[in-house]
């Protein structure tokens, strides 16, 4: 416009930016490495069997993924830069990358100072990364500018940043270690393996328990022990399940329940073969002789449980006290698994006939008609 004269032009003038395009690939990766446990248990935790007698014990084995522990997190990848103008080069001033919680990460760009037009450079990374947390990875690149003039030298006019923000996340593990490990019993032998994907996984079997010499007699403890190797550390775990027994292998006579209700002080150690009737004692053992003086002193009143565990109690008295119960055969711990899922409960002998036919064979047997002699 010119002031003087109010004449004026105009002149339309279209500036086409070409603006670095950034792309970024990553992958992530890290190590999974698992741990294993095993469990053991029996079906009982004690046995009275005469010599030469048999008794099976049922075994329940958990093979069990304890945890995992993950490492060794990488991240790598590659960055593109494209410089779109049809015509310039792109002069590059520096090109980083940085995480939002592991810091810069060293880039190598080559010696790569410019840009072809219409042509990209590609960039190439790789770090270790302090932990799996989700994280931002942004990439730059700082593009010179100037001052194009058609009859003079470019003017430099500083720079212009661009920058391309991924999420860098971690999906399943690149590596497994111990994924699969083997399960073997003392017992039972090779039981197979398991995979975490299993976790947890249960192995069952049954095995004979027996004595048969003079010097297992008295108190024993029948062991067995499950184990469980990772593939690839070999690391172990094991339980091991103790079942206590008692090994019969007397000649002596037997005493009724009168008796031994009588002379609590001629009392064997009976160990914890308990009646849920324990009083607060400190000294274990009395406690539960007094549990066991509670059954005795109980009066059955038609209940069949209670008339069973005094002639069971009966009988294993005169067992630990000498008494050969090979007429008993296992029948001791069959009843006493019948008493100890029932206690507290009143039972008519019309509704066990199992419980009857024990409460018989105890009684003939306290009373000397069965086995051993009566102690005169």
């Amino acid at each position: 416009t010119i002031l003087q004269t109010g004449q004026s032009s105009t002149e339309t003038v279209n500036v086409k930016c070409h603006n670095l395009k950034i792309q970024e690939i990553s992958e992530t990766s890290y190590r999974r490495g698992h741990k294993w446990n095993i469990q053991k248990e029996a079906d009982v935790y004690r046995l009275i069997l005469p010599k030469n007698v048999s008794y099976p014990i049922k075994y329940e084995i958990t093979a069990f993924a304890d945890g995992a522990v993950d490492s060794d997190w990488q991240i790598g990848g590659e960055v593109s830069i494209l410089n779109p103008h049809p015509a310039r080069s792109a002069e590059i001033a520096e090109i980083s990358d940085n995480l939002s919680e592991d810091g810069s990460v060293d880039i190598d760009c080559g010696n790569l100072a410019s840009i072809p037009a219409g042509n990209s450079a590609i960039c190439r990374y790789q770090k270790h990364l302090s932990s799996g947390n989700a994280q931002i990875n942004t990439a730059k690149a700082m593009l010179r500018n100037f001052n194009f003039h058609p009859r003079k030298e470019p003017v430099p006019l500083g720079s212009t940043e661009f920058a391309q923000q991924t999420l860098v996340i971690f999906g399943e593990p690149s590596e497994q270690i111990d994924e699969q490990a083997s399960i073997t019993d003392s017992l039972a032998g090779d039981l197979g393996i398991i995979s975490a994907s299993e976790s947890p996984k249960t192995f069952s079997y049954s095995s004979e328990v027996i004595f048969d010499n003079e010097s297992s007699c008295g108190s024993q403890v029948f062991s067995s022990t499950a184990s469980i190797t990772a593939e690839d550390s070999g690391l172990t775990a094991s339980d091991t399940s103790d079942v206590e027994v008692f090994v019969s292998c007397g000649s002596g006579c037997v005493h009724t329940s009168g008796f031994w209700k009588n002379h609590v002080e001629s009392w064997p150690s009976i160990g914890d073969w308990d009646f849920d009737l324990i009083s607060e004692q400190e000294d274990e053992d009395l406690a539960f002789h007094n549990s066991w003086l509670n059954v005795f002193n109980t009066a059955p009143k038609g209940n069949i449980w209670v008339q069973l565990a005094h002639q069971w109690m009966t009988a294993y008295l005169n067992a630990l006290n000498g008494a050969d119960i090979s007429a008993l055969g296992a029948s001791l711990n069959d009843a006493w698994s019948w008493l100890d899922g029932h206690s507290g409960v009143t039972v008519k002998s019309s509704s066990s006939p199992q419980a009857k036919s024990w409460l018989q064979l105890f009684s003939g047997y306290n009373q000397g008609l069965l086995g051993p002699d009566f102690c005169e």
